[in-house]
């Protein structure tokens, strides 16, 4: 009735509080209830459930799989980062030995407005993380909040001729948001958007042409 086209953003008025913690519990269960896939990077969880030989819904209900952890670490690097308060958590949380909990809280950093306060050496370790997702987050961390971009595109570049599909269009929707500064790996995109890929696989083909249409329009 006040607000009939939902452009008011609750979550920070104090007078929903309980309600926002009612949602957000529900939701967590929700996901814990179905075994949420996504809490794994796309690629990561194809090359996982393809070195085991089982299905990604398989996967995910394998006993050791750490769904309760990973949904933690989702949890934390997600929230409203308007404090430093998380900030520690997150940091702890780049030592982690599963990959994807590193994964997360990079990306964590990546969107709090605090991290270009942290130490640049809690980074430089990702970019030779054994998860080229890790190193993706770590480039974009480098390119925005340190102003690293030679070193970013370097660590794109690698990712980019990488095996799984879904790794490389991660790293070309990054390219996408750089926008003009990905023309420095204009080469490298124009190779990716001329090979040879049935329909169904060409989202990185795709996804190459639409960084080079945006570096194009913005010069």
């Amino acid at each position: 009735k006040n607000d009939p086209h939902n452009i008011n953003n609750l979550a920070d008025d104090p007078r929903y509080a309980d309600k926002l913690q009612e949602l957000r519990t529900a939701c967590l269960n929700w996901m814990l209830q179905i075994h949420d896939a996504a809490l794994l990077p796309e690629g990561e969880m194809r090359m996982q459930a393809s070195e085991k030989g089982i299905s990604i819904y398989e996967l995910v209900r394998q006993e050791d799989f750490p769904l309760s952890k990973l949904l933690q670490a989702a949890d934390i690097a997600t929230q409203r980062n308007n404090n430093a308060s998380n900030l520690p958590e997150i940091i702890s949380m780049l030592n982690d030995a599963y990959p994807a909990v590193r994964y997360w809280a990079a990306s964590g950093l990546l969107t709090n407005i605090n991290a270009a306060k942290i130490d640049k050496s809690y980074i430089l370790p990702l970019l030779e993380d054994e998860s080229t997702d890790v190193q993706i987050v770590a480039a974009e961390l480098l390119y925005h909040h340190y102003g690293e971009q030679e070193t970013a595109m370097k660590i794109l570049k690698r990712a980019l001729v990488h095996e799984e599909i879904m790794v490389r269009v991660r790293a070309l929707n990054v390219l996408e948001y750089i926008g003009k500064g990905a023309e420095v790996l204009k080469e490298e995109l124009q190779v990716l958007t001329e090979k040879e890929a049935p329909n169904h696989a060409n989202y990185d083909i795709r996804a190459a042409e639409n960084v080079l249409l945006k570096i194009k329009a913005q010069k």
